[in-house]
């Protein structure tokens, strides 16, 4: 054999040990790295956890009393139709109040806010009437009724685009209260 085939022979031995044994390794080697680099994370992590144990406790603490003292805003009541005409009584004086018509009523879903323990019922208004008389019943409503959230208005302008102009006007509620015997 000549040179050039010994050097060649050399070369294809060299990329042969490269293709199937250091590639390998090296491969090997940096799933090794993001194996290790991820078990570090999770362990600076419970260790940040464990440092922060009593401030985490103090912190939950106090959350748990902002939810508490938030679910007491809501009223005490019992679920069913008795509440719902409650509900629909105050909200209609309400309106009635602020001088609008209200067309429709409807009680379109119950829930409950598990974290919170307390449940809700959604309503949907149809309110008709002067647009200023419109915005005095949204600032009542939720200025009135600590316990009601406004998820949604629209508000469609019939005629006349100033203050006194007719309104259409839909109002999704969520209503939330405490689920009790006593109420």
């Amino acid at each position: 054999m000549n040179n050039r085939v010994r050097l060649l022979l050399a070369f294809a031995a060299t990329l042969a040990v490269l293709r199937f044994v250091v590639v390998p390794w090296v491969g090997a080697q940096a799933g090794a790295h993001e194996r290790l680099f991820a078990v570090t994370r999770q362990l600076d992590r419970a260790e940040a956890i464990v440092d922060a144990g009593s401030d985490l406790q103090v912190r939950r603490d106090a959350l748990d009393a902002t939810v508490r003292q938030l679910a007491e805003r809501a009223p005490l009541a019992e679920a069913g139709a008795q509440h719902r005409v409650q509900v629909q009584r105050e909200l209609r004086a309400l309106i009635e109040s602020a001088g609008l018509e209200l067309k429709s009523f409807e009680w379109v879903l119950d829930g409950e806010a598990e974290a919170a323990g307390i449940s809700f019922g959604r309503v949907r208004l149809q309110l008709e009437g002067p647009l200023r008389n419109v915005a005095d019943a949204h600032v009542g409503i939720e200025a009135g009724l600590p316990n009601v959230f406004i998820r949604d208005m629209a508000v469609n302008m019939r005629r006349g685009g100033g203050r006194g102009g007719a309104a259409n006007a839909t109002l999704e509620l969520d209503l939330y209260y405490r689920q009790g015997e006593d109420a």
